[in-house]
């Protein structure tokens, strides 16, 4: 995937969490604008293993030639209804 394309759909307001699927078969998840970053040949996604923490644990190096698709991730909104979350 290149960086452009993935920036643009990062950068949508309001955010839209997301999945990223590699080619290898994992996927991970970027659910807050601030946990990413985003350069010319990888991205960078901060992990936590509690997600009420405020503190990542570690960070995961994604090569953005090895993304195979990004997806929209649908979440349980206040209404209990399914859609974007709101961030």
């Amino acid at each position: 995937m290149r960086a452009n394309d993935l920036g643009e759909l990062l950068q949508r307001r309001p955010f839209v969490p997301m999945r990223l699927y590699m080619s290898d078969g994992t996927s991970y998840e970027i659910r807050h604008p601030e946990t990413y970053i985003l350069v010319r040949s990888y991205i960078a996604i901060a992990a936590r293993d509690n997600p009420k923490s405020a503190v990542a644990e570690h960070v995961i190096f994604c090569s953005l030639g090895q993304i195979v698709r990004a997806e929209d991730i649908a979440v349980q909104t206040k209404k209990g209804k399914r859609g974007h979350s709101r961030v």
